[in-house]
């Protein structure tokens, strides 16, 4: 577009916008937003229909552009922009794709590489058409992709694998999983390709309603819980393999997150245990503390009986006096009963060897017959 904004603004009222569309490209909302970047009006809907009709309409005159005036309009069609960037990204994964290379030529193949091409050649059998996605098993890396992605998914492994190596991690497999093992912690990992869902016309039965087809785009997963993972993957500017250096500096960050959040566990189990405790040892104490009343309350009971009693005996034996009927008999009674207030009394206690199993509150019998 070679137009200053006085001449766009004259072809806006001269011609619908639909000839600008079709001599300069791009879309109708491209064209809206260039009219509002630099300022200029633009007719109402329905305006060349009512001047085909032959109505006077109102032109809106070019008001002053705020800031620095432009000489020139600049145009760039949105489409034009995406396609230099795909072209951008394509050359440079290209570049990328030369540098990994060079790499591989420079050091040898680490084990799992070597292990994961030896069952992709083995599972393909020659079919490098399929369009399929591939899965090399619990025991290799774990790698989930089409015939033509197997290069990039084994050559973004051997630079991931050997950036793990360059910040003190490694790769492990144990029990059916691949891991990254850094600082003695562990965090399971995965590579795939995203399937499109395509529907499926004509489908006989309804549970074939779509196909899933590879899409070309990796997808590298760090975690094993969906909550707690994390995911990179190819996006329309960037590839999966410019992302290794964020995948590496996210690694010790995730782990040091990992290990706080243990810790904090850790704090919290013991805070509850020491909790716990506090509240067996106070029970205790409570049980300690209420058995200790209710002694004293039962004992304070018994000596409140025990000197009641004592008081009735004496009574009696003044009254017997008193009377003239103080003989043997009554002397023999009262030895008798203040020797079962001294064993009733919790402060004598005394020993009796026919109440010896006796309960003094209920007075019966602790022990069982015959025991």
């Amino acid at each position: 577009m070679n137009l200053t904004r006085e001449q766009l603004y004259t072809l806006v009222w001269k011609k619908p916008l639909r000839f600008i569309i079709e001599s300069y490209g791009g879309t109708y909302q491209d064209i809206k937003e260039l009219l509002k970047k630099y300022n200029i009006p633009s007719p109402e809907n329905g305006y060349w229909s009512k001047l085909r009709a032959g109505h006077t309409l109102k032109i809106l005159s070019l008001p002053l552009l705020a800031g620095k005036k432009e000489k020139k309009v600049i145009y760039e069609p949105k489409q034009r922009v995406s396609r230099l960037k795909n072209k951008e990204v394509h050359n440079k994964f290209t570049a990328e794709k030369q540098q990994t290379h060079q790499l591989k030529q420079a050091m040898p193949e680490d084990k799992f590489v070597v292990e994961a091409r030896r069952l992709f050649q083995k599972e393909l059998k020659g079919d490098v058409g399929s369009n399929r996605l591939i899965s090399i098993g619990s025991h290799a890396l774990p790698i989930n992709v089409s015939a033509k992605m197997i290069d990039r998914a084994l050559e973004f492994f051997i630079l991931f694998i050997l950036g793990i190596k360059q910040i003190g991690g490694e790769i492990e497999m144990k029990s059916n999983r691949t891991i990254v093992l850094y600082r003695e912690e562990r965090l399971e990992l995965s590579l795939r390709e995203k399937q499109n869902r395509v529907e499926r016309l004509n489908s006989k039965y309804s549970w074939e309603t779509y196909d899933y087809l590879p899409s070309g785009i990796l997808v590298f997963k760090l975690g094993e819980n969906s909550w707690d993972t994390k995911e990179w993957k190819d996006t329309a500017y960037t590839i999966l393999e410019d992302k290794i250096d964020d995948i590496l500096a996210y690694i010790p960050k995730k782990i040091i997150k990992i290990q706080e959040e243990r810790r904090e566990i850790e704090r919290f189990r013991l805070e509850r245990e020491k909790k716990y405790q506090r509240q067996l040892e106070l029970k205790k104490l409570q049980t300690t503390e209420i058995n200790n009343f209710i002694a004293l309350k039962t004992n304070a009971e018994l000596w409140k009986n025990a000197s009641l009693m004592r008081e009735y005996l004496q009574a009696m034996e003044d009254a017997a006096k008193l009377k003239g009927t103080y003989d043997v008999k009554i002397q023999e009674y009262l030895a008798w009963a203040r020797k079962k207030v001294d064993w009733y009394d919790p402060l004598v206690d005394a020993t009796d060897d026919l109440f010896e199993h006796m309960d003094k509150l209920s007075l019966t019998s602790t022990k069982k017959l015959g025991s």
